[in-house]
């Protein structure tokens, strides 16, 4: 089984290629990948689909990349729209563009001015950005600060130091646009929110900043709401 790299994979019309390895692919019209693709480098300026595993160590995509099976990137830059049916495993991830996944995303750090959906779960070290996301189960990050651009959803959120507020931009160009999030259940260390609806809040330090609705709160060392939000209730424990 030859093992060896090939050096360049160049696609610029329309092709369909079989995948294997390579040192770099570069897609600028429309691609398709039958098969696993490992490579060093991938851009997609174009159109990709890809029916295999793929597996890079550095990816930027400005256009539009379509993955039926798992993708793995040590760092990925998404500046345009990225699908995928299989797992996500992105240890570095900038998302200025959109990341919808159908299963799972393990990173380390994500960073955002764009958009995250996901059907499964998303585990990393540090979520921080702009954003609008779509969790469809657990957001597990020890480090969140997001500042809200637009409604946003999660199953649960856990972490260590969790800071969630609404973003200033839009309200004064677009006052229309809700700015809000969605959530059962928050558990962790420092929590801190704003225009947030859910369930339950558990935590040591609590601050429960404007236009939140939460029905019960549990912390062990402070908590402490702004007037304007609803509490159902709140306990020591």
């Amino acid at each position: 089984m030859n093992t060896e790299r090939k050096s360049r994979l160049s696609i610029n019309g329309v092709a369909t290629v079989d995948g294997g390895r390579y040192q770099e692919v570069k897609i600028a019209g429309q691609g398709t990948i039958n098969e696993d693709l490992d490579t060093i480098q991938l851009t997609v300026n174009g159109h990709m689909e890809g029916l295999g595993d793929i597996t890079t160590e550095s990816m930027t995509v400005n256009g539009r990349l379509v993955t039926k099976r798992d993708l793995s990137a040590k760092k990925a830059q998404v500046n345009g729209l990225v699908k995928a049916w299989g797992d996500l495993q992105v240890p570095q991830l900038r998302i200025h563009g959109e990341v919808a996944g159908k299963k799972n995303l393990t990173s380390e750090s994500i960073h955002i001015y764009g958009s995250l959906k996901l059907d499964g779960d998303c585990n990393t070290d540090s979520f921080t950005g702009k954003a609008q996301f779509q969790i469809d189960g657990l957001l597990n990050a020890d480090q969140i600060d997001i500042s809200l651009y637009g409604s946003s959803a999660a199953k649960e959120i856990g972490g260590e130091k969790i800071i969630i507020k609404k973003g200033n931009k839009w309200n004064k160009f677009l006052p229309w646009l809700q700015s809000d999030l969605k959530v059962e259940c928050i558990e962790g260390d420092y929590i801190e929110l704003e225009n947030t609806q859910a369930k339950i809040v558990r935590g040591k330090q609590i601050i429960i900043g404007k236009d939140c609705t939460i029905d019960r709160i549990e912390y062990q060392d402070s908590y402490t709401a702004h007037t304007d939000s609803k509490v159902g209730e709140a306990i020591k424990v």
